[in-house]
């Protein structure tokens, strides 16, 4: 199960670059997002935008001055939508499919957490632990991508589904000019379910392999490419011959100033 989200522009360098140094390393930056209020400012409480971990920090009586963590414009844009997938029995009533949160991040995503604590003296508001934060905060190359946000192993049966979108509060659609969806995609061991496409490149990777295989043995074989397709049209002048004279037959170079000074008849002859 996969959330979608179209026009998010988290590809810029500024985005990218804005990140909890501790976690992502010295070219991160937490600039412009540092402080309860400059978070605050992004995702303001009552209204769509809201951060709820955020709104409480403010109820608690943080001071709006306090640095917190994580911290960047990556980690306050985080998706925050939740999803119920249900099944409908026969009898009609809904049966719940349980998609698995634990095991949605790559080993690639695991290896973000490093060593280095923040700062000591911020204030915590998410757990950096959480896969499906470190799935968030995976760089994408446009600004149309998919995240996983759970799974479940049992193949789905023939049936009438729904999909129960328990918290709607993600301001994409609403105030950051974008759109949000959810994906269903049954995966396989190759992929995803476009197997006539994986099938045509393994097809095309084939057939270059069998042809750069063959021209290798003609080389070898000591064959020539030559063309006797080609006709020269009637209109076209005949031009001379050329033959491939080695290099050290080639008489010698002489300037421009001495060629010019001599009779046409002394010439070298030197397009032959």
């Amino acid at each position: 199960f996969y959330y979608e989200l179209d026009n998010f522009y988290g590809n810029t360098r500024l985005y990218v670059q804005s990140k909890p140094p501790y976690l992502f390393g010295p070219q991160s930056t937490c600039s412009p997002i540092r402080t309860l209020k400059e978070a605050l400012e992004v995702r303001v409480p009552n209204t769509r935008s809201a951060l709820d971990e955020l709104t409480v920090l403010q109820t608690d009586g943080v001071p709006e001055t306090a640095r917190i963590t994580p911290c960047g414009m990556a980690s306050i844009c985080l998706f925050t939508d939740e999803f119920q997938l249900l099944k409908q029995g026969a009898d009609g009533t809904l049966e719940e499919i349980v998609l698995t949160k634990e095991g949605i991040a790559l080993d690639v995503d695991d290896e973000v957490i490093r060593v280095a604590q923040p700062t000591e003296g911020d204030v915590k508001w998410y757990d950096v632990a959480r896969e499906n934060y470190l799935v968030w905060m995976r760089d994408s190359a446009t600004p149309s991508f998919l995240r996983l946000y759970g799974f479940n192993n049992d193949a789905l049966e023939e049936g009438t589904y729904f999909v129960n979108v328990t918290k709607n509060e993600y301001p994409i659609d609403k105030e950051w000019y974008g759109t949000k969806g959810f994906r269903i995609l049954s995966l396989s061991p190759l992929g995803g379910p476009v197997l006539v496409t994986i099938f045509l490149g393994f097809a095309w990777g084939g057939f270059m392999v069998v042809v750069a295989v063959m021209m290798i043995v003609l080389q070898l074989m000591g064959c020539r490419w030559t063309s006797t397709s080609f006709k020269r049209h009637p209109t076209f002048p005949d031009l001379p011959a050329y033959e491939f004279v080695p290099e050290n037959r080639l008489p010698p170079v002489k300037s421009s100033m001495d060629i010019a000074g001599m009779d046409q008849a002394a010439a070298p002859r030197l397009t032959e």
